[in-house]
């Protein structure tokens, strides 16, 4: 078998999911163009605002559902879990005058397609690597938004504050610019995402992250995106410098040394594999994912029993998930046990493995 890599009734009751049904949530920001600020500033702010607001809107509502509720979680993984499987695009923008200064109007908008959405947030919910991944994303878009009202702040009072002061601030206000139309563009490589780990058009998923590198150079996530991006495009090599990139900026970021280590095993880097994988999970990654590219590494070594140990793991984190079942069942046929590796490659045709049963078909036990 082919080894395969994971990166409404009355009475309250809670609202469930309906077929065929879409969500939408919309929220509108009118943003004045402060004395410190171009249009592109304002520009920059509306978007923000009015994106997070559109979006945590979404996330109210998926907090209603009984297939989130079930979950207990907290508001910040709700906003998460929103961010990860549903895009927010601007639909509307315009500028206006107000008085004897300028202004842009922008409107947002989140579509919620309620078709398989069940099993688009049990999966997405079950994959922690998704998750942190979004919840970091959630909480520097947070940072950038407070650092935006603390400027906006500064700026009521600008006519109170020294040349030098006013310069400063005027520093302060493009670099926020920046940072925030990069998390836009990176926003726009996100959108692309297949949600199996690829892109639908990764040539324009790569050019958008790289406008958010450009932007942002700092911007650890863009730089982990975008060696996904190689990763699952056939270029692991490129993929590898980005890893390296991200880790430079930040060496306790779990989720490039995990991606690092599909990159190396792609690279049939087996050992360097093993040991990416492992930080990974010394540094917190506690995802079906990583032990399951791990179990890969180890079954490439012939290491049987350390990759069953690692594809256990991943089943016990995530049950639903038939590619840890294929891959055991090979590391049980590696280790002569063929009547447990048909078993294995039984349950995971059973989870929609169409390759897998078509293979048994052709080799029946």
């Amino acid at each position: 078998m082919r080894l395969s890599i994971l990166v409404l009734v009355a009475l309250l009751a809670l609202p469930v999911l309906a077929a065929a049904q879409v969500q939408t949530f919309r929220r509108e920001v009118r943003q004045i163009m402060g004395s410190a600020q171009s249009l592109d500033d304002a520009r920059a702010a509306a978007i923000a605002k009015a994106k997070r607001d559109a979006l945590e809107e979404a996330g109210t509502w998926f907090e209603s559902l009984s297939e989130v509720k079930s979950y207990a979680l907290a508001k910040d993984d709700v906003t998460a879990l929103a961010s990860g499987i549903v895009q927010t695009r601007v639909i509307e923008e315009q500028r206006f005058v107000a008085g004897d200064t300028f202004g842009i109007r922008v409107v947002a908008e989140v579509r919620v397609d309620n078709a398989g959405l069940a099993e688009r947030i049990r999966a997405f919910l079950a994959d922690r690597q998704r998750l942190a991944e979004a919840n970091a994303n959630t909480k520097r878009e947070k940072q950038l938004l407070e650092q935006l009202s603390a400027l906006e702040r500064r700026i009521a009072v600008m006519e109170n504050i020294t040349e030098a002061e006013k310069a400063a601030l005027r520093g302060d206000v493009q670099t926020n610019t920046r940072q925030l139309t990069a998390r836009d563009w990176y926003d726009k490589g996100h959108a692309l995402g297949d949600g199996q780990g690829g892109y639908t058009d990764p040539e324009q998923a790569a050019s958008n992250y790289s406008e958010a590198i450009r932007l942002d150079s700092t911007f650890v996530e863009a730089y982990n995106n975008r060696g996904v991006v190689y990763l699952h495009h056939g270029q692991p090599e490129r993929a590898i410098q980005d890893f390296d990139q991200a880790l430079r900026l930040d060496p306790n970021y779990a989720q490039a040394y995990g991606n690092r280590g599909s990159a190396y095993d792609e690279l049939k880097q087996h050992e360097r594999a093993i040991q990416d994988h492992g930080q990974a999970i010394r540094l917190g990654l506690n995802a079906a994912a990583v032990y399951s590219n791990r179990g890969i590494s180890y079954n490439n070594m012939r290491q049987y029993e350390r990759a069953i140990a690692d594809f256990d793991q991943a089943i016990r984190l995530d049950p639903n998930n038939l590619i840890p079942y294929r891959n055991r069942g090979n590391a049980h046929q590696g280790r002569g046990q063929p009547a447990q590796a048909y078993r294995d490659w039984r349950k995971a045709c059973q989870l929609g493995d169409q390759a897998t049963c078509d293979w048994l078909l052709q080799n029946p036990e």
